[in-house]
């Protein structure tokens, strides 16, 4: 009974030591005191505005740069916002210290307390400041290793080419440097051994696909000073990804194709022939219209696809008007005959290539009284003005019709395959 009583005893004063502080574990105490003594033996006396060298020996500043996501590439404005990681890595000789007085392998120190280098994108939208959207700390090291790696967002200009569009790709590039110290004072080298930012720890963009990606230093000669600037540039090529576009714009521009070229095979006298090319022309327009709010009003190219539906626009309207011209001709009997273009190309190796043969009885005197002819062109309803001369004159002009269809059709052939192709293969 004694022995329990003692022991509850023990047990409750020390709840008690513990819950007033009196008693607190050894080794966190340990640990915070250790970081807190040297932290405070670090920065006494430490002035944060002051370079760590003193300005006599430049700061060889290692930089480096983690993509994490590209949030967007704005064509209109040549504007890329992305998020990422800067990888910061520099010696200052004060915050050195002797493991053997701190058993510290690294010091963690808030960002504000200490002297970092003013790093900025200088081909920044703006000020060029980089979007810091968390306080990070600087970790500090025996040997006076500094590695700060911040976070942020950036908005810098890259030109887009929108020649090739949708299959476009865009050269974009980051560059980053001191804003206020040259290359005497702040020496910049790659972080990694190639140089190239890491991408390893990049989300993957439903619109782009990254490649060439690779970075440098460059020391430039800068207009306003005479010392020389550090700066590193890493470039990044973006290629669109293009399999919705393909459905998007390549099924339609190939129906413009097809519903164009199917016109020279409606007969010359059917009003059909109007009524699809007018259809095709509204599908060109509402392209258009699509292209007009996606894309950027730019001077320095026209995409692609923009010129293959303004000429086509060109395109069936010249073929529209060639099939009012084909309508009135073969609907109504004619006083004259046309050009000699048919029996011509009869007689040669084009007009076999062109199947033209077949238009010999329209032709043919034999078949110039024959109102039988009439009725199978035209139709059981047809009715002349009574006159066969006219009707001749009909005839050879329907044969004219189909003679061009035919030679337009392989012209269209050709100029719409190549438009075509340049803009989807």
């Amino acid at each position: 009974m004694i022995c329990v009583l003692l022991f509850l005893t023990g047990l409750l004063a020390n709840e008690w030591n513990y819950a007033t502080g009196t008693v607190r574990p050894s080794k966190t105490f340990d640990e915070l005191a250790a970081n807190q003594d040297l932290r405070q033996a670090l920065l006494k006396g430490y002035d944060k505005h002051v370079h760590p060298n003193f300005g006599l020996k430049p700061v060889e500043l290692s930089i480096g740069m983690s993509v994490i996501h590209i949030s967007e590439l704005d064509e209109r404005t040549d504007t890329l916002t992305a998020n990422l990681w800067l990888k910061l890595v520099w010696s200052d000789p004060r915050m050195k210290w002797d493991q053997k007085d701190h058993q510290q392998t690294v010091l963690r120190l808030p960002a504000a307390l200490v002297w970092k280098p003013d790093i900025g994108l200088l081909n920044g939208v703006g000020t060029g400041e980089i979007d810091f959207f968390k306080e990070t700390q600087v970790l500090a090291y025996p040997d006076g290793k500094m590695l700060w790696v911040p976070p942020g967002n950036v908005r810098a200009i890259c030109s887009a080419d929108i020649r090739n569009y949708p299959y476009d790709s865009h050269a974009c590039s980051l560059e980053f440097g001191s804003w206020s110290h040259d290359a005497k004072r702040i020496s910049l080298k790659p972080y990694s051994d190639t140089g190239a930012p890491d991408m390893s720890d990049a989300w993957l963009n439903s619109m782009w696909d990254f490649s060439d990606i690779s970075g440098a230093v460059q020391r430039k000669q800068s207009t306003c000073c005479d010392e020389p600037f550090d700066t590193i540039k890493f470039n990044i090529r973006l290629t669109r990804r293009s399999t919705y576009y393909s459905v998007v714009l390549s099924i339609p521009c190939f129906v413009v194709v097809v519903l164009t070229l199917a016109v020279f095979w409606l007969p010359p006298h059917a009003g059909e022939r109007i009524t699809l090319g007018c259809f095709v022309l509204a599908i060109l327009m509402l392209l258009i219209l699509y292209l007009a709010l996606r894309l950027p009003p730019s001077s320095k190219s026209v995409p692609r696809i923009a010129s293959f539906c303004s000429i086509s626009i060109i395109e069936i309207s010249i073929v529209l008007v060639l099939s009012v011209v084909a309508i009135s001709k073969t609907r109504r009997d004619q006083s004259g005959p046309p050009p000699p273009l048919v029996n011509m190309l009869m007689n040669n190796v084009a007009g076999k290539v062109l199947l033209l043969d077949s238009l010999k009885p329209l032709v043919s005197t034999d078949n110039m009284l024959d109102s039988t002819t009439d009725n199978q062109v035209y139709g059981a309803d047809y009715q002349g003005d009574g006159s066969d001369d006219r009707r001749a004159f009909r005839r050879q002009w329907l044969a004219f019709v189909l003679a061009m269809d035919r030679i337009l059709f392989v012209v269209f052939l050709l100029i719409l395959l190549i438009q075509y192709m340049a803009c989807f293969i």
